[in-house]
């Protein structure tokens, strides 16, 4: 018997949500076939994905879209919804239908259930190897020397003026003194060589990638 499985617990705004969720649950007489997992380590994740007929991921919005890539490196075939990055994430390698199309979403986890593509399994599985933190850290540090041959090679010195005037005696005008330094432009904002920032437990495609 296949049960629907929600991996991870609520949290902010979605508390609410998932109330209303299992009360939706309990009136439908579901509560042996929908399972609520909580936090789940992210070490345990593999187990999931791989015991899993399908994923479904049907988000309204999505920035990047990690679970479906760690499916597809699992072995698990994967329907997502159109909505956000998760077309271009998912690529050739999973269904797409629409966020809110409930029927469409049914077919697709059908599909996939009881005739899925032939080959659907082993596209997930070369798709989510073209993720890796190498290709990210490679083609992020292209990026900051692409920034960095674009701006001057050198910069002579800026003078800086700085004007005092000294007080008045006797009632003769006062005079004015001219005080010039030299300061060099690594001192007053000349862009320095980027750090690259230590990379999660997770891979990341970068943009047009």
């Amino acid at each position: 018997d296949l049960k629907l499985v929600k991996v991870g617990g609520p949290g902010g705004s979605e508390a609410p949500f998932r109330a209303r969720t299992l009360a939706l649950v309990r009136a439908l007489g579901l509560d042996g076939d929908v399972l609520f997992t909580e936090h789940v380590p992210d070490e345990d994740l593999s187990a999931w994905y791989s015991g899993a007929a399908c994923l479904a991921w049907p988000s309204l919005y999505e920035g990047f879209g990690f679970p479906p890539l760690e499916a597809m490196a699992c072995g698990c075939p994967v329907v997502v919804s159109t909505a956000g990055s998760l077309p271009e994430i998912a690529g050739p390698a999973a269904l797409l239908v629409e966020p809110r199309d409930e029927l469409a979403l049914a077919d697709a986890i059908r599909t996939l259930i009881l005739d899925p593509p032939s080959d659907l399994i082993e596209r997930g599985l070369a798709h989510a190897a073209r993720f890796s933190w190498d290709r990210t850290a490679r083609e992020t540090l292209c990026v900051y020397e692409t920034l960095l041959s674009a701006a001057p090679v050198s910069t002579p010195p800026r003078r800086l003026i700085d004007r005092k005037a000294e007080g008045t005696r006797d009632d003769r005008p006062a005079r004015r003194r001219l005080r010039v330094s030299s300061v060099p432009m690594s001192r007053i904002g000349a862009v320095g060589p980027p750090r690259l920032p230590a990379p999660s437990s997770r891979p990341v495609e970068p943009a047009g990638g």
